[in-house]
């Protein structure tokens, strides 16, 4: 017989509470090394790895950029092909009274993959906007033929449209949709409508006359300005004033006297700056000073002589007669001053007459004794009386500038939110021209996620990288970009992620639409990580994407090379697993924590990155077909997928070995499946192997998991991440992982090596606060408090936080699961005593600056925070964990004030969104480190540039912890349990409350003394030398298949004893005549079984 893993774990425990209490890290770093090698069986797979053959070739830059190149053009033209056609096929389609979208019913509809919704299979609808015209309608059967030709061709295709000039638009696929959003629904003031008809940028000014002659009409008056603001072109410059006789109104900040770019976040305060218009209508209007003011702003902007600027002008009553001299004379003089190249359109909002309104539109003050220029824009005036009819007459100040020039070019947009449910796209644009006249615009989109898919998994090498900008210098993607998923992204300039000088002439060149390369020292990051930045020799090459807007760049460090993995090719896979369950169900079903695994082999995930054409992965529905087609070649048994990457078997079959080690490592799965919930690993080519098999989300991905991030950034440490939802149990767990390194045949690493994989074991979290508290028992006491930290602060374990809510204090906002919010006086002495640093990094997304922190403790410290006022002091000790990147620390409550540090200190206190709000004195009962934003004083959100300013700052790692989709899982009803547990783990109490984990935490905690006593008198007893040992594994390595455990029984057995004698130390060899007892008493063993049992 084998002793229990775990009883070991408890016998341990005994030991560590027979002496006096003290704090040390033996304990919690044995019992994670006991956990990773034992268990997860780390360091036997790394050994397995190093015994493998890997390659490794220089990485050629120049060669890569032309294949991300030209992979992008190929996008690009297949859209552009399928442009041309609809627009062709509307140009000779006649109208025809289609079903609206919103008279769908869900017989009609089905759920498409491409889609991410139902639709109609191969059919159209059409959306009529509130004030388009009865007689208004869709188009004919042509272009619905259009539509499937163009599916036919490129099967991945998104939304295919077209928009009228009277607001109908003719969808494919017909989209269900309710009455109400039916009508909302107006093309033309969507942005692609915008940006197909008038793709020129412009600078718009708009002034709205704040004087009471528009009290009646105010909500027509901000709708009017409303509709224009978030009806414009992303690269259009925008300002908004209102002006009285008494003063002119701005906005605050560089809004008040800068014209600002219209990204969504500016657009979204200019517009709520109208609401404070809205409550300041009064006095009479003053024109004059109107329109200086707007001027004012052209002035001081930075335009070519070809820019076209326009002045919004809206009032409620015309000019009175004794200032409409003046009004003419500066309107002729201000325009004169920029080459009269301003556009004046001017809007009556009500019923009045608005005859200077008019002639203002034309610049034409003859009538009031002021000629009128000879080379003036003229404009357009617009008599608004109807809200309901706004969006309908905006249309004719769109079109009044549009260029029959730009008519045959298509016009690719800025990224954008798609309105029907795809998340960020980007729509190719054509409009339909009929004697110079506006139509409507034929619409192709492309999601985000398909456009940047070889940008985003590329990645020869782990400092290797790509990215691509627009040629106004917008970031339209990079490893450093914030995920966007329904919300509107910030695109700025790419000096935001490139923070070098030398970058600078870069991307100069890349604007100007050049190719080229430039060597030079620049800063790369551990998986993308700010708060390790190494400095590297790196080559930048960049080249236009010919037929686009954009233009890619690649950057590769000097010297890397690109390891390739040991071809196991004619060495099939005996036994593949694969996750789709629910297609395939896998031969031995069984239920553990209420769900459907697999309990007798590990099963395979692969994730997009595993697929040659991402998007075709993630949005082709797999059939039982395809699930075959995979396994048969994964067996040696067919031919390769065609879209599957050529290494991937080989790595699938590199992994294997590590379901044989965890299978032959479970002494007794009874009990260890309590405490280890999953065992797995994953790939940088994104194959996923987990024990006991279980389905994944399709767009599951291991390399962009908290896990996986973590080991890279502790690379040679055992990181433990702190809590979350497990994916597949749905359970809060705590997980260790580690990372593999490409095989050496030393067997010698360091943090240089190249990591090709992580491997990581998940532990409820009810289940590891009891594996705390049993091997520190002073936790448990009254008077001391305990957290188990890591090294960038965050909380893993607090024995005052229960499970139920520590996923939420970790996700609920930024710096809400770390200590300095969980205890800000710790940080705060931490900081002032050397013990954490602060960093901080630029979000992006938001133009914040975050405070991250890093704890370089190197051994035990007692610390005392500084006292106050009305704030206690008290003693704690940091011990860090050796090994890992976890320190523990011990606070005594209701210690004695008399070793207080009285010094003075300020609290940066957070509001609830994470902003710092005050700082304030030693006086406040806040003594503390708050993780705050704050504003970053580089980012200009008019220009929506960042300014290189030194020391730099370097952009905030991306959120990687995507949401994944959900799917549908195999029910449980009437499958056998996996493995013999109590009943699903509840979560832990709060120190002061009964304990309900506290006899599965003695079966927990059991684990480590007795495994190291043991280990101790094996290896003094071993007879064979380590080098002997070694090469015995390494052989034993070459020549053994994977095992599988026998099915489960479906009869629930308890939970047996077991024998002490008979331990097998995983960590050696020994005997039958090894002696145990010297150590350990018949007694003790009766005890721990009694505790066991």
């Amino acid at each position: 017989m084998k002793v229990n893993f775990f009883f070991c774990l408890c016998l341990l425990l005994s030991f560590s509470r027979s002496g006096a209490i003290e704090v040390t890290d033996e304990a919690l770093r044995k019992a994670v090394e006991m956990l990773m090698e034992s268990s997860l069986q780390h360091g036997e797979m790394q050994r397995y790895y190093d015994s493998q053959a890997f390659g490794s070739q220089s990485v050629e830059g120049k060669n890569l950029l032309d294949q991300v190149a030209e992979a992008f053009r190929l996008k690009f033209r297949e859209r552009i092909d399928a442009l041309i056609n609809l627009r062709n096929n509307v140009e000779n389609s006649d109208s025809s009274d289609n079903k609206q979208c919103c008279e769908l019913q869900d017989n009609d509809v089905r759920y498409d993959p491409r889609f991410l919704q139902k639709v109609i299979p191969g059919g159209f609808c059409i959306r009529k906007s509130s004030n388009t015209p009865d007689d208004a309608n869709g188009l004919s059967d042509k272009f619905r033929q259009a539509c499937v030709i163009n599916q036919q061709n490129h099967p991945l295709i998104k939304w295919q449209y077209y928009g009228s000039e009277q607001g109908v638009t003719t969808q494919f696929p017909g989209l269900l949709t309710d009455q109400e959003d039916c009508q909302a629904f107006d093309n033309r003031v969507r942005p692609w409508y915008v940006q197909a008809n008038v793709p020129t940028a412009k600078q718009v000014v708009i002034a709205i006359d704040t004087s009471d002659t528009l009290l009646q009409n105010i909500a027509l008056a901000t709708t009017v300005a409303s509709t224009l603001i978030n009806s414009s072109n992303p690269r259009d410059k925008l300002a908004i004033i209102g002006f009285n006789n008494e003063v002119t109104i701005r906005p605050s900040g560089c809004f008040s006297a800068n014209l600002a770019q219209a990204t969504t976040q500016n657009v979204r305060n200019l517009t709520n700056f109208l609401g404070e218009l809205a409550l300041r209508f009064e006095g009479t209007a003053n024109y004059t000073e109107g329109l200086s003011s707007a001027f004012d702003f052209f002035e001081t902007s930075n335009a070519d002589e070809n820019i076209v600027r326009v002045i919004v002008f809206i009032s409620g009553a015309d000019a009175a007669s004794r200032d409409t001299k003046e009004i003419f004379q500066t309107i002729k003089a201000r325009n004169a001053a920029l080459n009269n190249s301003v556009y004046l359109m001017t809007f009556g909002v009500g019923t009045a007459d608005f005859p200077a309104l008019q002639r203002m539109a034309l610049q034409n003050g003859s009538a009031y004794g002021v000629s009128q220029s000879p080379d003036i824009n003229a404009g357009l005036f617009l008599n608004v009386r109807d809200v309901n009819n706004v969006r309908n007459q905006i249309t004719s100040y769109f079109r009044h500038f549009f260029s029959t020039e730009t008519a045959n070019n298509p016009v690719w947009t800025v990224p954008y939110l798609d309105n029907w449910g795809l998340g960020v796209v980007i729509s190719g644009t054509l409009p339909v021209t009929q004697a110079g006249e506006v139509l409507g615009v034929a619409v192709v989109d492309m999601t985000l996620t398909e456009l940047l898919e070889e940008s985003t998994f590329f990645q020869p090498s782990e400092y290797s990288y790509s990215f691509i900008i627009d040629r106004s210098g917008l970031v339209i993607n990079h490893p450093l970009f914030p995920e966007v998923e329904d919300t509107h992204p910030l695109f700025v300039e790419a000096t935001a992620y490139e923070r070098e000088e030398e970058f600078l002439e870069v991307f100069e060149s890349m604007k100007s639409g050049f190719s080229g390369n430039k060597t030079f020292l620049a800063t790369r990051l551990y998986s993308g990580d700010m708060s390790s930045p190494v400095m590297t020799l790196a080559t930048y090459f960049w080249k236009p994407i010919d037929g686009t807007p954009f233009v890619t760049c690649v950057v590769i460090p000097n010297g890397d090379k690109r390891v390739f993995n040991p071809s196991t090719n004619l060495n099939p896979i005996p036994s593949f697993l694969y996750h789709r369950f629910d297609i395939v169900p896998p031969e031995y079903q069984c239920v553990h924590f209420n769900f459907y695994l697999c309990s007798n082999q590990s099963s395979i995930a692969l994730s997009a990155r595993s697929f040659k054409r991402v998007e075709e992965f993630l949005l082709t529905e797999e059939t039982e077909n395809s699930v075959t087609e995979l396994k048969n070649y994964m067996e040696g048994r067919g031919g390769q997928p065609t879209n599957l990457e050529d290494d991937i078997r080989d790595v699938v079959k590199l992994t294997l070995r590590a379901e044989s080690l965890w299978i032959n490592s479970t002494q007794d799965k009874n009990l260890q499946l309590q405490v280890v919930l999953f065992r797995y690993i994953g790939t940088r080519e994104g194959v996923f192997r987990l024990y006991p098999g279980s389905q994944e989300p399709k767009d599951f991905d291991p390399v962009t998991r908290e896990w996986y991030r973590n080991a890279l950034l502790n690379r040679g440490k055992y990181a433990v991440t702190p809590p979350y939802e497990d994916v597949d149990a749905g359970l809060t767990v705590v997980t260790i992982s580690k990372v593999i390194y490409q095989g050496r045949t030393d067997g010698i690493h360091t943090p240089n090596d190249t990591v090709v994989g992580v491997m990581g074991l998940d532990i409820v979290l009810s289940y590891f606060n009891d594996l705390i508290v049993n091997l520190y028992p002073l936790c448990g006491e009254s008077n001391y408090r305990c957290l188990l930290i890591d090294n960038a602060g965050y909380v893993i374990w607090s024995d005052q936080v229960s499970s139920l809510n520590a996923i939420n204090l970790h996700l609920s906002f930024p710096g809400g699961g770390s200590i300095p919010t969980v205890e800000p006086q710790i940080m705060n002495a931490l900081i002032r005593d050397g013990l954490a640093v602060v960093k901080r990094c630029a979000n992006i997304d938001d133009a914040t600056l975050e405070r991250k922190y890093e704890i370089i403790a190197h051994e035990q410290t007692t610390v005392t925070t500084n006292g106050g006022i009305s704030a206690s002091c008290f003693q704690f000790t940091l011990t860090p964990i050796r090994e890992t990147n976890s320190f523990l620390i011990v606070r005594e409550d209701g210690g004695s004030q008399g070793y207080c540090n009285q010094l003075d200190n300020t609290c940066r206190r957070c509001s609830p969104n994470g902003i710092c709000v005050a700082a304030l004195s030693v006086t406040d009962n806040t003594i503390c480190e708050c993780p705050c934003r704050t504003s970053n004083l580089d980012y200009n959100a008019c220009t929506n540039q960042y300014q290189n300013s030194y020391p730099q700052i370097f952009p905030c790692s991306p959120t990687n912890q995507a949401r994944l989709s959900n799917f549908t899982m195999g029910s449980v009803s009437g499958l056998p349990k996996c493995f013999a547990v109590v009943d699903s783990p509840s979560p832990s109490t709060p120190k002061g409350t009964d304990n309900i984990g506290l006899i599965a935490g003695c079966v927990v905690a059991g684990v480590v003394l007795v495994v190291f006593v043991v280990t101790a008198v094996v290896l003094f007893r071993k007879k064979k030398s380590k080098n002997e040992h070694k090469n015995k594994n390494e052989l034993k390595y070459q020549n053994e298949n994977s095992t599988q455990a026998p099915a489960p029984s479906s009869q629930t057995v308890g939970i047996q004893k077991v024998d002490v004698a008979s331990y097998e130390n995983p960590l050696g060899e020994h005997s039958e005549n090894d002696v145990y007892d010297e150590y350990i008493t018949m007694e003790e063993q009766n005890n721990y079984r009694n505790i066991i049992i």
